[in-house]
């Protein structure tokens, strides 16, 4: 039971990290993309809520993938050390 565990975190989290790090870019690629104006009364226009969410989601994956290519790499050392 406790190998089925292993083996299922170890699919879902490249997905996840590889989901956010696609996800923070396309959030980026919004906000760049999208049109910023200042209408007649001087109020600015603008979706920058897009940018902390595109770089959170952006270094979460990061993180999370570098997580877990670290346990990856430990788990295949200490395999051919014994």
């Amino acid at each position: 039971m406790q190998k089925n565990k292993c083996s299922m975190r170890d699919k879902i989290a490249p997905i996840t990290g590889y989901v956010l790090l696609v996800t923070g870019a396309v959030l980026l690629a919004i906000k760049t993309l999208s049109t910023e104006y200042i209408d007649t009364n001087g109020v600015l226009h603008e979706k920058f809520f897009l940018l902390p969410l595109g770089f959170s989601f952006l270094f979460l994956g990061f993180i999370i993938l570098v997580i877990f290519y670290a346990r990856n790499i430990t788990k295949k050392n200490r395999k051919s050390k014994l």
